[in-house]
């Protein structure tokens, strides 16, 4: 079975939960978001990093 079949989609919730460091929050981000799977609380963690290249600027989004 899929773990996304398992999730109750309309649980999910965006935390005000971080776990960046002030010193590392002008290129880093982070969403926790909090959900039911299988009648249990569940978390799921996204670091968003900003990484600056000569005249790009790359967004990265980690799961």
């Amino acid at each position: 079975m899929d773990v996304l079949e398992k999730v109750e989609l309309t649980s999910l919730k965006l935390t005000n939960k971080s776990y960046v460091t002030d010193e590392l929050k002008e290129f880093h981000n982070d969403l926790i978001f909090s959900f039911k799977i299988d009648e249990q609380p569940g978390y799921t963690y996204c670091l968003l990093l900003a990484v600056l290249y000569k005249t790009w600027a790359v967004f990265l989004i980690i799961f």
